[in-house]
């Protein structure tokens, strides 16, 4: 779903729908509906559904990040 990676913005974020595993430098917790997440800049992070059905998560990144499919 989301490979390791880090940036430079801070990011929240929020499961709407399903279930999958967020990894925070190293942490791993279980995100299902309503549970919410935090990434200071520069910190690695991860997610992977592990399950058949689709999960959706809301990000918010602060500062904003801006990209070419925003403007499309």
């Amino acid at each position: 779903m989301m490979p390791e990676h880090s940036h430079k913005q801070e990011q929240i974020g929020v499961c709407l729908d399903g279930e999958y595993n967020m990894t925070i430098e190293g942490m791993n917790t279980t995100m299902t509906f309503g549970k919410s997440y935090f990434c200071l800049e520069n910190e690695l992070h991860s997610a992977v559904n592990n399950s058949d059905e689709n999960a959706k998560v809301i990000n918010i990144f602060i500062p904003p990040r801006y990209n070419n499919a925003a403007t499309a």
